[in-house]
């Protein structure tokens, strides 16, 4: 069987999008990024066709082949057009999810592309909206947590054992925090509880050991007091905060007004293995294990 190169599976997809305008060339060939290798309908087939032909023997490859005579090799290293690029984004914003494969390499492949999304002023949600594969709850946070490991990769490593290390000293600290009934409370309520119960009581209360954010700022020439300080309490409960039921938590969200924030939370008794919960709007992602939606926070919010 004769070997394909990308100038001939770049030009297959082409001949594909002519006939039917509706398809984009980035379902049927996406050329191999670095190391990454090659994707697309016609590339996975071609590749299938070629394992069964060489399992018959029809298909004659060299038993020790150099990389440089790979015909996949060509391949691989094929330049990444922007007309590529914006078929990509085509792919990874469409509704159709069939080949989730395909989707994986063009969300990949988009990586710079929604990074300069990113850095504009669009909404958390306004981006997720824009792609809804992000919108299903039970994978669509994993995709978000694709970005937030290729761009901070210390995120890649489990910080659980970190987490629970530094905790007893912020237990400490929290032990002066003596004005707050709820700092107070809370650390009664699970005074004997383990040591993994601790650490998460101690990441959630952290908010308490420092100032109240200012928001807003006093006009100039204006000397009435116009300036207001934001809670501890309220960061607390924007930042990693306890409810013991999700009806709990929705209440209190409705209460306040901050149905479209993004925020993360623990949801159950701390004793009792409780699982995180982010929040984006309309959107909620849950997480098992709270100590990873603590640590891959970060992923959403940057």
């Amino acid at each position: 069987m004769r070997s394909m190169d990308a100038t001939q599976f770049k030009h297959l997809a082409k001949t594909i999008v002519d006939l039917y305008p509706t398809e984009v060339t980035a379902t049927y060939y996406i050329p191999g990024l670095k190391k990454k290798s090659p994707g697309g309908k016609l590339y996975s087939q071609y590749n299938n066709y070629r394992t069964k032909l060489d399992a018959v023997g029809l298909c004659f490859r060299k038993k020790n082949q150099n990389v440089s005579g790979d015909p996949r090799n060509s391949i691989e290293n094929a330049e990444v057009t922007e007309d590529v690029i914006v078929d990509a984004m085509q792919v990874i914003k469409s509704l159709n999810w069939n080949d989730t494969a395909l989707f994986y390499e063009c969300w990949n492949m988009t990586f710079d592309e929604r990074q300069r999304l990113l850095a504009t002023e669009i909404g958390v949600l306004q981006y997720i909206n824009s792609f809804p594969y992000l919108r299903q709850v039970d994978v669509g946070y994993d995709v978000i947590a694709l970005d937030g490991r290729k761009k901070y990769p210390s995120l890649a490593d489990d910080k659980k054992e970190m987490f629970l290390k530094i905790s007893p000293f912020i237990m400490q600290k929290l032990q002066n925090v003596k004005s707050e009934p709820m700092v107070v409370n809370l650390i009664r309520k699970y005074s004997h509880s383990n040591g993994q119960t601790k650490a998460l009581l101690a990441l959630s209360l952290i908010p308490f050991l420092f100032r109240p954010v200012i928001i807003g700022k006093r006009k100039k020439g204006n000397t009435g007091d116009d300036i207001t300080k934001a809670s501890k309490s309220h960061a607390y409960r924007n930042f990693f905060s306890n409810f013991e039921t999700h009806e709990e938590m929705i209440n209190y969200r409705n209460k306040v007004g901050c149905t479209g924030n993004l925020a993360l939370y623990s949801i159950g008794n701390l004793n009792e293995n409780p699982h995180a919960l982010i929040t984006i709007g309309d959107v909620e992602y849950v997480l098992t294990d709270c100590f990873k939606g603590f640590q891959n926070d970060i992923c959403i919010r940057h």
